[in-house]
């Protein structure tokens, strides 16, 4: 949600039919970043874990060049971890089989 209220003065909707073409939902878009399943990273301890990736970076230079704002890299890698695009969930973790 507050992607989607971080736009500058523009109806997020016109933004994103803009240039959605491809994609055909704000949901196969961020998807196609991982390839359509979540990123599994098997990290040992909670200082392996980033602030952002590659992933993030190119996600946010994306969604820039389309017009979004506030739409930073270390953002969106929380936002990935929040919606289960990627697995921080350290392997001792009991948390990580579920989701591995």
């Amino acid at each position: 949600m507050r992607i989607l209220l971080s736009i500058d003065d523009s109806d997020w909707t016109e933004i994103w039919s803009a240039g959605a073409g491809d994609s055909g939902s704000f949901e196969r878009y961020l998807w196609k970043f991982v390839d359509g399943k979540p990123l599994q990273p098997r990290r040992r301890g909670l200082r392996e874990i980033p602030a952002r990736s590659e992933v993030s970076d190119a996600l946010s230079a994306d969604l820039k060049r389309r017009g979004f704002k506030f739409v930073g890299s270390t953002i969106l890698y929380a936002f990935m971890q929040a919606v289960g695009m990627v697995n921080d969930h350290t392997r001792d973790c009991f948390r990580y089989r579920d989701l591995a």
